[in-house]
């Protein structure tokens, strides 16, 4: 190797970084072409070097500082002008992620490019920066491709990793894994089932000895009575089926079926004289026929009996002591599957406090205060501390411990009880985990600081039954670690009660930041955010510095940025970060994860505010182009332009973002995905909206039977009022379809509303409903409790164009809404006639009456609805799905 690449070499060699190359070849060729071997990537310029070393491409570059070269991967030219004489295995229509990893000196810069062909013309070309990770996609209709790495500059460079790997892969892992079917289960047999009873029992089955001084035994239909008059020492037994009162031999004749999978109960009634004893035995064998264990029942008595593994038959008898008579009434064995291992679903059917719902569960949890305040609003949390779990948990026993990645777990009371101490520090945390795992109570970790720290709960994490994490990448090394596969990845999310779209100030013409600075550490993070905050200080920047006025110079923010930052916000004042300007910054300290990215971004998206960030493979997996992602200042200052100038291009970006994230990501989702992974098979806690119309003819029932059709939302019922007889043979079918009902007035009068629950909505023929009006009207339910969520701002058409009315009443508490553009919660509608309710319909009228009697309503987007628009002009379609349709 040349001295030259000695200093890489042994930094490559520290790091210990993956050298897989994951490109395919064709089989006619060798195998080493799936590494970085030298022999597989072609240059055509002097003053290069190639060499190979530990499976890594190093390449000596000796040309001017600005001068340029290229490397073909498999191809013997690098004339990209023409497509590829061998397959690189790359494939159409499919999105890659690329990592592309190495090392190099100072002022080199390198890149992966990717070029497309069709019919041997290039058609795209796209690249990826060393270090980095990224996504790509490739076309559709591309029939060839092209790989090759290009270097500018003069110095050394090492190429250690360049590996595409199909994002399906990824997501499949992030998505809910597919279960195993599992056979039927007889639940019968978790129910108490009769083995033996008093009617087998009383009669002539038994055993009783004829020696001298035995006690008298008759037997009758209802009971086995003797009479007896021994000494202190002497007793007597009789048996069961079985010849013989040698109780060392096992049974032959097997009175009762025995299986330590059930758990056996026996009961034994009737009367004696106080002087006189009986006593009631089970005898239980092994295989081999050794006495394994034995029950004793005293009269009157019932006993729960479990049995050892190793018992496979049983003995039943009854010994006699003492002076006088005994009678026995009633014996009754019984036995049910024991339950330790039956999902959730099954355990309620059979009658177990399980949870149906979400909001039913009662968590106990381990978490610091952000954390806590999010899941607070989806189920019933216990909190406690290492010195009263067991009061708390005998008082309100939980159906599952939650334990975050917690530096200062429950306010302070776990601190540094989580994280990988000294041994000592751990073990409140694991005799809590042992108590839930004795007392089969489901066991869950989510460390939401991988990757950074992986290492400081990993062997917390290992004692979990389920074990979560904010990065995908991190899932393989806990499965090897806790040596179980019951790893997967769990994203930050929003809580809508925190985070919502709710109008809370006047919104400045402005961009936010709300974080900290590194100045030490994170360097490619503190480069990024740099070119970021420099693109947003020409648009009315205001960064919320986290260490803001505290004398931490790790910490500060460079000098000319300085001017932009004011006083950091307690958690309950970062609405002022994330409502009260109409676009907010992001940057990422980790870059490469497919999952890890800032809480932020979820934060603000349900905020109603678009975001930009710098680049995250993970934003760019989960949100796609949702969030603006840019790499130069120039894109940052184009978007910035188009957020603050265009009202239009604004508002459609941040309803984008808050519709994906209220029904994609937030709290109540990650907690039914975990929960359900634990086995808890939770029921949807989406609301059903009973939509009605009043229509006079098969045109109108056409109309709105066809915009119900297209209605995004899956929890959605319809009802056809009809005001007039009309025939609609030709559509029965397509109701049907829709489990649509069609009544009469009259019809629809006599019926009740009491017995439904949900909400009400009415479609007007007169009016348009977009695709997504019921789920957005839905969605709103996630942070408003209002009786009425409606349009107040909508759209109307007028002159060949579509006009906005009262654009100040989106996301704000309102006075008045209408009755063909909201929904009503039931109860509301109880104090209503159906008479009433029918001219409402009519009239389309106002809901104000509601207001007046205390109720609240709630404004949302103005999207998705235009009044008094019958039919859409043609040439009006693309307007409608550019500027109402969002």
């Amino acid at each position: 190797m040349s001295n030259r690449f000695l200093p890489l070499y042994n930094q490559y060699r520290v790091e210990m970084k993956s050298l897989d190359f994951l490109l395919k070849a064709k089989q006619s060729y060798p195998k080493d072409i799936l590494s970085l071997n030298k022999e597989n990537w072609s240059i055509h310029t002097e003053n290069v070097t190639v060499a190979n070393e530990a499976n890594s491409l190093y390449v000596d570059h000796t040309m001017s500082k600005r001068d340029s070269f290229y490397i073909a991967y498999l191809e013997e030219n690098t004339n990209f002008s023409t497509g590829p004489m061998y397959d690189c295995q790359l494939e159409p229509d499919q999105k890659y992620l690329v990592n592309f990893n190495g090392l190099t000196d100072e002022h080199v810069k390198i890149d992966l490019f990717v070029i497309s062909y069709k019919n041997q013309k290039k058609v795209n070309i796209q690249s990826v920066h060393l270090n980095r990770s990224q996504t790509i996609e490739t076309e559709k209709d591309a029939d060839a491709f092209r790989i090759a790495i290009r270097f500018i500059g003069k110095g050394s460079s090492v190429i250690q990793q360049v590996q595409f790997v199909e994002l399906n892969t990824i997501l499949e892992s992030v998505s809910p894994s597919v279960q195993p079917k599992k056979e039927p289960i007889n639940l019968e047999e978790y129910k108490w089932q009769h083995v033996i009873n008093s009617n087998e029992m009383f009669n002539e089955k038994w055993f009783v000895p004829t020696a001298k001084n035995t006690a008298k035994v008759t037997f009758s239909s209802n009971c086995i009575h003797a009479d007896f008059d021994f000494e202190e020492d002497e007793y007597q037994y009789i048996s069961y089926r079985e010849q013989n009162i040698n109780f060392s031999q096992k049974s032959m004749k097997f009175p009762i079926e025995v299986n330590s999978e059930y758990r056996y109960e026996a009961t034994v009634k009737g009367n004696k004289q106080d002087t006189a004893g009986v006593h009631f035995f089970l005898i239980f064998y092994s295989e081999k026929g050794t006495k394994e264990q034995v029950e004793v029942l005293n009269l009157n008595e019932t006993k729960s009996i479990q049995l050892d593994s190793s018992v496979v038959s049983c003995r039943l008898a009854v010994k006699f002591f003492g002076k006088g008579f005994a009678q026995v009434e009633e014996i009754e064995i019984k036995r049910k599957r024991e339950n330790n291992f039956l999902s959730h679903t099954h355990l309620r059917q059979l009658g177990f406090d399980i949870p149906k719902k979400l909001k039913d569960v009662k968590l106990a949890v381990i978490c610091d205060d952000f954390t806590m305040q999010c899941l607070k609003p989806e189920c019933d949390l216990i909190t406690f501390g290492p010195d009263d779990w067991k009061a708390q948990f005998t008082i309100n026993r939980p159906h599952a411990l939650f334990v975050e990645s917690a530096w200062h777990g429950n306010g302070g009371r776990w601190t540094r009880k989580v994280a990988k101490g000294n041994g000592k520090s751990n073990l409140d945390l694991f005799e809590l985990i042992n108590w839930c795992k004795e007392n089969e109570i489901p066991t869950i970790f989510w460390n939401k600081e991988d990757p950074v720290h992986f290492n400081a709960f990993v062997d917390i994490a290992k004692h979990f039954d389920y074990i979560f994490t904010t990065d995908q990448n991190s899932v393989e090394n806990y499965q090897k670690r806790a040596n179980h596969k019951n790893v997967a990845a769990l994203p930050f999310a929003a809580q809508p009660s925190i985070h919502n779209p709710v109008e809370l100030y006047k919104r400045e013409n402005g961009i936010s930041f709300a974080g900290s600075y590194y100045a030490v550490k994170y360097l490619e993070r503190q480069r990024d955010m740099n070119m970021l905050l420099e693109s947003a200080a020409h648009y009315n920047l205001t960064i919320y510095d986290r260490n803001y006025g505290k004398n931490l110079i790790e910490f500060y923010f460079p000098e000319h940025l300085r001017q932009y930052t004011t006083n950091s916000l307690k958690p309950s004042e970062i609405d002022k970060a994330y409502k009260g300007y109409k676009v907010a910054l992001n940057v990422n300290s980790v870059v490469d994860s497919p999952t890890m990215f800032s809480r932020r971004v979820f934060e603000c998206l349900a905020s109603n505010t678009p975001v930009v960030s710098t680049y995250s493979t993970g934003i760019e997996n989960i949100f796609k182009d949702i969030v603006f992602m840019g790499t130069t200042e120039q894109e940052f200052e184009k978007e910035f332009d188009k957020l603050l100038h265009d009202e239009a291009y604004y508002r459609c970006r941040a309803h984008q973002g808050l519709r994906n994230v209220l029904q994609h990501h937030t709290y109540e989702n990650r907690l039914e995905y975990v929960f359900n992974q634990a086995g808890f098979d939770l029921e949807a806690t989406s609301v059903t909206i009973h939509v009605y119309s009043l229509v006079e003819n098969s045109s109108e029932m056409r109309r709105v039977l066809d915009m119900f059709a297209q209605q995004s939302y899956d929890y959605k019922k319809l009802t056809f009022i009809q005001t007039k007889s009309f025939a609609y043979e030709q559509l029965k079918a397509d109701l049907e379809k829709m489990n649509a009902v069609c009544v009469t007035e009259d019809e629809f009068k006599q019926l009740s509303l009491q017995d439904k629950t949900g909400y009400v909505a009415y479609f007007d023929s007169s009016n348009t409903y977009g695709e997504h009006y019921l789920v957005d009207l839905a969605l709103a339910t996630k942070y408003t409790t209002s009786e009425a969520i409606g349009k107040g701002s909508y759209y109307t058409f007028e002159n060949q164009q579509f006009t906005l009315s009262y654009a100040d009443k989106r996301h704000v508490y309102t006075s008045e809404l209408n009755i063909d553009s909201c929904m009503l919660k039931l109860e509301v509608l109880r104090e209503v006639s159906m008479n009433e309710l029918v001219e409402l319909f009519r009239l389309k009228g106002s809901v104000d009456f509601l207001f007046a009697k205390g109720y609240r309503l709630f404004s949302i987007d103005s999207y998705n609805f235009v009044r008094n628009l019958k039919k859409v002009p043609k040439q009006a379609k693309k307007q409608l799905n550019d500027l109402v349709n969002i």
